[in-house]
C-alpha cells in the first residue's frame, strides 16, 4: 500500500512546500479535511478513516500551485474613483498572454 497520512499532516507537508517555493500562503489543517470530505483530494479509506496518498497530494498540491501562481492581486476601480483592492487571496485576475494598453484600456 501506499504511504498514507491524515489530512492533518498533509496541511503540514503542503505548507512545507509552499515555504520552500516561497509562496506566503498557509493552509489550516481544516481545510485540507474538506477538502478530503468533499473529494477534492483524492483519499483512501484505512481502519475506517480517510487517509490521503502522497500521490494524491502531489497531484492535487501541483494543480493548486499552477492555481497560485496564475493570479495576481489587482486593483478595481468603480465608475466613481474609488479604488478597491482585490487581494482576498482567492479572486484574482489571469494575467498571462495579456498586455493592457492604458490608452485605450483595452486587454490584447
Amino acid at each position: 500500500m501506499s504511504n498514507t497520512m491524515t489530512p492533518y499532516k498533509a496541511a503540514r507537508e503542503v505548507n512545507t512546500q509552499l515555504a520552500e517555493l516561497g509562496i506566503e500562503k498557509e493552509l489550516p489543517p481544516q481545510m485540507l479535511y474538506t477538502y478530503v470530505t468533499k473529494g477534492y483530494i483524492k483519499s483512501v479509506e484505512v481502519d475506517g478513516k480517510k487517509r490521503v496518498t502522497a500521490e494524491a497530494l502531489a497531484e492535487w498540491f501541483v494543480s493548486y500551485v499552477t492555481k497560485l501562481q496564475g493570479k495576481v492581486t489587482v486593483e478595481r476601480v468603480e465608475d466613481d474613483g474609488e479604488v478597491i483592492p482585490d487581494n482576498d487571496g482567492t479572486e484574482g485576475e489571469w494575467t498571462e498572454g495579456h498586455d493592457f494598453d492604458a490608452d485605450t484600456d483595452d486587454l490584447s
